[in-house]
């Protein structure tokens, strides 16, 4: 048996002991290490409706954690890229594997996607099971929570700026330095551009300094004529807006 938790709703949250997962062809089972909570899991928190997911996201029963991390413990059969002792972080979105969309990688794209830690069991809990094809394998130097978080802080403000094509030829503005918003400006800065950070709190300004921020200012400024300020008239050539989380 193994410790779980769940988000039942109106603000409750329970531990229950339940039987520990047996992976199934193309699985792996992962003794969790670290798995983050994000501002979405509120919504199963409070009972509303969820972020993502279908009905089994309004179950109460979902073990939540999107963004885990940890250990190998178990191969299902047919699971050759991954051994025991692996260290891995675990990739959200569960596709069919079969369409365009999941073989081009995009699998929250997928007709039948499901989401872990809405539409299946997370990481918030002793141990998970997922598709092999779902980790993510991390360096002995990253612990697991680094690994954890950057999944979703990291990972999507990575791929969001790849797909802008954003490099040293460029001026980026991001508005809201929450762990998201800091995490841009940390890719952003890796990838080469200028950076504007946007917040109104200028204790998040000073963060995002930190972390290698060009620019900030506050939102309570007029921000669109600073940012032509700082850039001769010329303008910002990409933005993305990461709200911050309280």
């Amino acid at each position: 048996m193994m410790k779980a938790v769940v988000f039942p709703g109106d603000k409750k949250v329970e531990i229950r002991e339940v039987p520990i997962p047996s992976p199934g062809g193309g699985e792996v089972l992962i003794k969790m290490k670290a798995s983050a909570i994000c501002r979405s899991d509120m919504s199963l928190y409070y009972g509303s409706d969820a972020v993502v997911g279908g009905e089994a996201a309004k179950s109460g029963c979902i073990h939540p954690g999107h963004e885990p991390a940890g250990e190998i413990v178990q191969v299902g059969e047919g699971v050759t890229r991954f051994k025991e002792g692996d260290r891995v972080a675990v990739y959200l979105a569960v596709g069919c594997g079969e369409c365009a969309n999941c073989k081009s990688g995009y699998r929250m794209f997928c007709p039948e996607w499901k989401c872990i830690g809405f539409d299946q069991h997370g990481g918030d809990a002793d141990y998970m099971v997922v598709p092999a094809e779902n980790c993510m394998r991390i360096p002995d130097r990253m612990s697991y929570l680094v690994a954890a978080v950057s999944t979703d802080a990291v990972g999507t403000l990575y791929h969001a700026q790849k797909r802008l094509a954003i490099s040293g030829r460029d001026t980026l503005v991001i508005f809201g330095m929450g762990p998201m918003g800091g995490a841009g400006v940390m890719v952003a800065k890796g990838l080469g551009a200028t950076v504007i950070a946007v917040d109104m709190l200028d204790e998040r300004l000073e963060v995002a300094k930190e972390l290698g921020a060009d620019y900030v200012i506050n939102g309570k400024e007029d921000v669109l004529a600073r940012v032509m300020e700082i850039t001769g008239g010329r303008g910002a050539d990409a933005a993305r807006r990461t709200p911050p989380i309280p």
